[in-house]
């Protein structure tokens, strides 16, 4: 098969990436500068109409808006400011070069007219609070019936004369006229007529003020209409235009789109076949070669470097499995040497160095009892019948540990002759540690080893027991009261079985 560098790859894909980059950068240029082109002198031609129409619309609907406040002007003050921006507005629109203003010239007299009437309201609207205020005024004074709530409908009837008719308010004033004593009637009718001779005066001018703002609103909603259908013809126009270039760039671009997309693909393509299939494949073997899987074949490239990094796979496989299997024997070896780091050799049971440690750690249960036993007049064993004797006497008294220690109890040689039992969980019961007690002294006593120097003749062993019955104590203060009972054991006489005072069992 034949090989092709990656460098030879990088650079054809550089080529081809820069040629097409370059038609299409080119492509593109030339529809831009089209696009500026014709943008431009549009602009140039028509922006500046579209402009000066557009703020002709904005004048006229805040000339419409201003309108609209002053027919609900609450002061003098406020009335004068309105109508000076109102002629300003006006006047702008109606001087407009580009506007025909003659429709709008006639529109200052409405305007004048309609501030001379809505001042002229304000000042009857003035005159109304102050007839009211007097009328209120004559009947509080001589006990009418003016309770809050009357009041106060009757200042909001004359504050919105459109909310109370005229029968209505002149119904209100009579009932309150009615409670005044005989001789004050006549005042607060005098006071009643006068507030509502000023009521429909005010109701007349207001209504003249509607007229006027009605007449006014409806010119001018006319006049925008009017301008606003030749700006929109103006706009539609360009608008045209615009959708026509934008047409030809749609289908320039479509095409740029579909030729990329094209050449995307077949790029994608080949990377996926040469270079992105060959990496899969690798990573699936290296995946196999890590979780200690068969490897049936290998992958290949046309790629040179790739393929030879490809190659490095069956080596790389060879080279782990002999490791591995190198690692499993190291491992066998360690746990090997570990277990007899924490088992005596001569008699088979943990020893001293797994004791403490199993007493450094604790146990996880609460419950727990140590034994703590020796062998009686070891020591003149040994110097009756030597140190193969002495062994071979160890040796039998471990195995006897272990087939009494059971599931629940481990053995461990404490030192010389002392050997301790941990028991936890349910061998930590005291009948089931008095148990394990018993049969040791029994099996060893069925084993009839010989011992001359002994008073019965033959091996015996004394024991001391210890329990931790709430897990309070630590298991060194444990196994310290088991080697005080196995003392005292041993100060009675030997060959017995002695628990620690403190035990509460």
């Amino acid at each position: 098969m034949k090989r092709i560098s990656a460098r030879t790859v990088s650079w054809c894909t550089l080529v081809l990436e820069g040629v097409f980059i370059v038609a299409v950068y080119l492509l593109l240029y030339a529809n831009v500068q089209s696009i500026e082109r014709m943008v431009g002198e549009s602009r140039e031609a028509h922006l500046p109409s579209i402009q000066e129409g557009q703020r002709t619309l904005l004048n006229l609907e805040y000339l419409r808006h201003s309108i609209s406040l002053l027919r609900q002007a609450p002061n003098e003050e406020f009335l004068r400011s309105t109508m000076i921006g109102i002629r300003a507005l006006l006047a702008e629109v109606v001087f407009d070069r580009r506007v025909d203003g003659s429709t709008l010239k006639d529109l200052s007299a409405p305007v004048r007219e309609l501030g001379v009437s809505r001042s002229r309201a304000l000042r009857l609207h003035a005159v109304l609070l102050g007839r009211i205020h007097s009328f209120l005024s004559v009947c509080e004074k001589h006990g009418g019936n003016a309770d809050a709530a009357t009041s106060a409908a009757l200042w909001r009837g004359c504050m919105n004369l459109t909310e109370y008719s005229a029968p209505e308010l002149e119904e209100r004033m009579q009932d309150m006229t009615a409670s005044l004593p005989a001789e004050r009637r006549d005042a607060a009718r005098i006071a009643a007529r006068r507030v509502l001779e000023v009521a429909a005066s005010l109701r007349e001018e207001d209504a003249r003020s509607g007229r006027l703002t009605e007449d006014i609103l409806a010119r001018l909603t006319a006049f925008r209409v009017a301008k606003s259908d030749s700006e929109v013809k103006l706009i539609y126009g360009e608008l045209a235009t615009i959708s026509q270039n934008a047409e030809k760039i749609h289908t320039v671009a479509l095409h740029l789109c579909i030729g990329f997309t094209c050449f995307l693909a077949l790029l994608g393509w080949l990377l996926h076949r040469h270079l992105l299939q060959p990496i899969m494949q690798a990573a699936r073997t290296l995946s196999d070669i890590r979780n200690g899987r068969q490897v049936v074949s290998f992958p290949s490239s046309k790629i040179r470097e790739l393929d030879s990094m490809i190659q490095v796979l069956p080596l790389l496989h060879h080279d782990i499995q002999a490791k591995d299997a190198r690692s499993s024997e190291l491992e066998k070896e360690q746990e090997k040497l570990m277990d007899m780091s924490f088992r005596d050799a001569l008699t088979g049971i943990s020893n001293r160095r797994a004791l403490d440690t199993l007493l450094k750690n604790g146990l996880a249960d609460k419950n727990a009892a140590i034994l703590m036993f020796d062998i009686d007049l070891f020591k003149q064993y040994n110097d009756s019948l030597g140190h193969l004797a002495w062994d071979e006497a160890l040796r039998r008294v471990g195995e006897i540990a272990s087939r009494c220690a059971g599931q629940f109890c481990t053995p461990y040689r404490y030192g010389g002759e002392e050997f301790v039992i941990i028991c936890h969980g349910e061998g930590a019961r005291p009948e089931r540690v008095r148990e394990v007690a018993h049969n040791l002294m029994n099996l060893l006593e069925a084993a009839r080893i010989s011992h001359p120097a002994s008073p019965w003749g033959r091996l015996t062993m004394s024991i001391g027991i210890a329990f931790r019955p709430t897990g309070v104590s630590s298991l060194h203060e444990v196994l310290d009261q088991a080697d005080k009972a196995l003392y005292r054991a041993k100060s009675r006489g030997r060959h017995r079985i002695e628990e620690a005072e403190s035990d509460n069992a």
